[in-house]
């Protein structure tokens, strides 16, 4: 949680007040399968019991869920709610840059009561992420329709994953085009 906080601070210093914060990473949950990707609906630190409630502007199919931030990896879980070790501190350094609509999370279920923990890998986690850039893609897509230079944008996240070794590549045909013209927007990393 303490990494995720300062990680996403000093990354927050080299950006505008007109960035968006995406943070995608593992979760558990007690019925989910494994490899599922799930958006956060809330986030609650288990320790000091502070919320976060990320805003989304757009609809999506991605399954919602809230999640609990723990410092130790959890192997009973409670129904209906998705455990990570960081986005609380992803959060609480976000929003002190941008408002809940600017802050997103995506959990991929690494572990559920039928995989515990143990069977994590990191070959597994990035065979996850992979499976899953479409929706990913799609997201970031409807995400950067708030906010982005349409005709750049995927060459400055393609960039700017690269740079931070984000395991991801977006394509250009992903983002929205109106008879061929292009809409100005500003992206910023």
């Amino acid at each position: 949680k303490k990494r995720a906080e300062k990680a996403t601070m000093y990354l927050a210093k080299k950006t505008s007040n007109n960035a968006f914060f995406l943070n995608i990473g593992i979760a558990g949950h007690r019925d989910y399968k494994l490899g599922e990707i799930v958006l956060v609906s809330k986030v609650t630190d288990n320790k000091t019991k502070y919320n976060w409630y990320p805003s989304l502007h757009w609809e999506t199919k991605i399954k919602t869920s809230p999640l609990v931030t723990i410092g130790f990896p959890k192997i009973r879980y409670k129904p209906n709610l998705l455990y990570d070790m960081e986005a609380s501190g992803f959060f609480k350094s976000a929003r002190n840059f941008v408002g809940p609509e600017k802050v997103q999370c995506i959990k991929i279920i690494s572990d559920n009561k039928n995989s515990s923990i143990l069977n994590i890998s990191s070959q597994k986690i990035e065979s996850w992420i992979k499976k899953k850039n479409i929706v990913i893609d799609k997201f970031v897509k409807e995400f950067l329709k708030i906010n982005c230079p349409i005709n750049k944008a995927a060459e400055k996240l393609n960039a700017f994953f690269k740079k931070n070794k984000i395991n991801l590549i977006v394509d250009p045909k992903y983002f929205p085009t109106f008879n061929n013209k292009v809409s100005k927007l500003n992206v910023e990393f």
